[in-house]
């Protein structure tokens, strides 16, 4: 151990509050001496408890750290300046490592706007190990360690101070097994010849794309657009902006806002008027006495270029058919049992609704090809995943064959 790691237990032990298994971190300076310590780490465990009820952004009420300096808990409410923190986040040469840490790093992404440099992630792991994907941390930390994880506390209000021993001990369980799991499960995954792969995913929860996903994306992809007329889906689009941006200004949940429950019977009814809202009694009557000006507005004005251009790409609804629904279902049934058989998670090596996409839009195809998923499933799956018009059932001599 560094006599700088030295120096900076006995420094943290004059300002912190201490327990036999971590150092609590409550205020800026000793939040630098931790960050300046971790600089020279090659590895750190991390994990974080969060509010995300009723918010547009997650409230980040404690991280967890775990290294070979020690075991670490900060506290993000007391703490004016998490910079210090955030630039190991962003370090690429420091190693970190996490249990399904999108929700992690989503937290870190929409309050801070940084993104995870260098990342292992032992969920995503598991799926390369033949275990079922996902997996809870506390099912994995049970069947590797024969450990029983107390989940107690999973719901408890930690944006509330001050936190009971219990409350941080638990907190602090989370990150404790993240150091011996990366190196049990690198081990395998390197026997395996599948470290490249379970890399290649990691490298997913570095992308902006993981973490922001665009209301208009989401929009155009909703298929209830396919049933609105143009004056509808541009008031649909403009709502469901105006919904996000409001929520993000309030930092609300966008439910808080208008439920999505109540958008596609707004959207159906805008152009009878605001009376038809007031005749039905499943419409909550604040909504449209509160909006209805604003609402009337996104209906009436005249669509921008931006608008058409982006509605413009929709095209028509793809028609019903079932010989394709079938043979989808057959492909996957296929794929399930080639991924079983193999040791990965059919989950992540190719989700249904990846492959029913795939067979819709042929510029997915590359990405395929080129990926890891070409190297596991081989020549074979390649043709018959990629080449959608090729692929036959054939009922032959009592056997059921796809070609």
């Amino acid at each position: 151990m560094c006599i700088f790691t030295t120096l900076l237990k006995l420094v943290l032990k004059l300002n912190v509050k201490e327990n036999n298994n971590f150092i609590l971190i409550e205020n800026d300076s000793d939040l630098k001496l931790f960050a300046d310590a971790h600089q020279q780490v090659k590895v750190i465990g991390i994990d974080t408890e969060f509010v995300g009820e009723k918010r547009y952004k997650p409230l980040i009420c404690l991280i967890q750290t775990a290294s070979e300096i020690g075991n670490y808990i900060i506290d993000p409410l007391v703490i004016s300046d998490l910079s210090p923190f955030l630039q190991l986040i962003e370090n690429p040469n420091i190693l970190k490592i996490t249990h399904a840490g999108d929700n992690d790093y989503r937290g870190f992404y929409q309050n801070f706007g940084i993104l995870p440099k260098n990342i292992f992630d032992t969920q995503i792991a598991s799926a390369f190990l033949d275990f079922k994907y996902p997996i809870s941390f506390k099912k994995l930390v049970e069947t590797e360690f024969n450990y029983h994880l107390d989940k107690s506390h999973t719901v408890t209000q930690w944006d509330h101070r001050p936190l009971t021993s219990d409350q941080l001990q638990y907190a602090l369980d989370d990150v404790l097994p993240l150091i011996e799991l990366y190196e049990r499960m690198t081990e395998r995954l390197i026997q395996n010849d599948r470290l490249s792969w379970a890399q290649e995913e990691f490298k997913q929860l570095e992308l902006v794309g993981t973490y922001a996903k665009l209301v208009e994306s989401e929009v155009v992809s909703n298929p209830m657009i396919y049933s609105l007329s143009l004056n509808e889906r541009i008031f649909y689009l403009r709502l469901m902006v105006w919904r996000e941006n409001v929520a993000k200004e309030r930092n609300v949940n966008k439910d808080m806002v208008i439920p999505a429950k109540y958008i596609h019977t707004l959207v159906k009814g805008i152009k009878s008027g605001k009376n038809y809202f007031k005749d039905n009694r499943r419409f909550p009557i604040n909504i449209s006495n509160d909006y209805w000006k604003l609402f009337d507005d996104f209906y009436r004005e005249k669509p921008r270029e931006n608008e058409l251009l982006l509605l413009s790409n929709i095209g028509k609804e793809p028609e019903e058919d079932l010989r394709e629904e079938a043979i989808i279902d057959l492909i996957y049934g296929v794929i399930k049992y080639y991924c079983m058989e193999n040791g990965i998670s059919a989950s992540i090596a190719f989700p249904k609704n990846m492959l029913k996409n795939m067979r819709q839009n042929d510029n997915l195809h590359a990405g395929f090809v080129n990926g890891w998923r070409s190297s596991f499933f081989g020549v074979e799956f390649n043709e018959m995943l990629t080449q959608k018009k090729s692929v036959n059932v054939i009922f032959k001599n009592g056997k059921i064959i796809i070609e």
